[in-house]
């Protein structure tokens, strides 16, 4: 993922990324924190449909949008 990111224009890029996992691996944050110049990792489970989309409308995303794609 970083070499792609090398060199590209970032500022007005939005990256979601989901992992059901328990132990994410630390790497992935450092390379979108150096290729974007923020990550934030956050735990959202288990919410429901409305408090996904809620939680997508306050970060300036279409939640009931991104809801029903899931």
């Amino acid at each position: 993922m970083k070499r792609p990111l090398q060199g590209r224009d970032t500022t007005r890029a939005r990256f979601i990324m989901a992992c059901r996992t328990a132990d994410y691996p630390p790497r992935p944050i450092l390379v979108l924190s150096e290729a974007f110049g923020a990550c934030r990792c956050v735990d959202s489970a288990p919410l429901s449909r409305a408090e996904a989309a809620a939680l997508a409308g306050g970060a300036g995303v279409a939640g009931e949008a991104l809801a029903g794609t899931v």
